[in-house]
């Protein structure tokens, strides 16, 4: 079944990379103006998920192999 994702479920779209980069580098990615921060806030966060709902099969919420028997179903 498709779930929306809650905002504090989802991890910040960079949070792993922090880990590999120097301090200066760590700055540089994490101020607020930063592009990729700004993207992540505009477009990424602004996605509306409920379109992307029909690519997962309602009874387990499995997509790929699961999503294409949902799909062969509805096209029977």
């Amino acid at each position: 079944m498709f779930k929306k994702t809650t905002p504090q479920q989802q991890l910040s779209f960079f949070s792993t990379v922090s880990q590999h980069l120097s301090d200066r580098s760590k700055d540089l990615y994490s101020k607020a103006d930063a592009w990729h921060n700004i993207f992540y806030r505009e477009v990424f966060c602004r996605i509306d998920e409920d379109l992307f709902a029909p690519l997962f099969c309602q009874p387990s919420g499995a997509q790929g192999r699961g999503g294409m028997r949902c799909q062969s179903r509805v096209r029977r």
